[in-house]
């Protein structure tokens, strides 16, 4: 085992634990809990055996497996930016039903004065 598949083992092994730490205290979801979770057992299994990626890129269709995990990494960032744009064009419309609702409430109409002026 080299340098780098040991990196590789402590660096999803943290990210599990950090996963777990977060989604204690209610700051990730379950299901982000389990898309990290599944990432950090994949970078495991890549560093444990190496030839996986080989195998890997042979059910892609790609020459080499340092590419299949490259395309693969690059779609799983794909869609991790798409479910981010998502979350905050929520938040976006969250933000602008909360602003609207305050101004209704705190909106001061000018009183009608009883005399009319000749």
């Amino acid at each position: 085992m080299n340098l780098f598949q040991i990196i590789l083992i402590f660096f999803g092994l943290s990210l599990m634990l950090l996963s777990s730490m977060l989604y204690s205290y209610r700051k990730i979801s379950k299901g982000f809990l389990v898309t990290l979770v599944f990432s950090s057992l994949i970078l495991i299994i890549v560093a444990l055996f190496p030839d996986f990626t080989f195998v890997l890129s042979k059910i892609l269709g790609v020459s080499r497996g340092a590419d299949a995990v490259v395309y693969l990494a690059i779609l799983f960032l794909f869609l991790m930016l798409v479910r981010t744009n998502i979350k905050i064009m929520e938040l976006e419309l969250k933000l602008t039903k909360l602003v609207r609702n305050l101004a209704i409430e705190n909106a001061k109409f000018p009183k009608k004065n009883k005399k009319r002026s000749k």
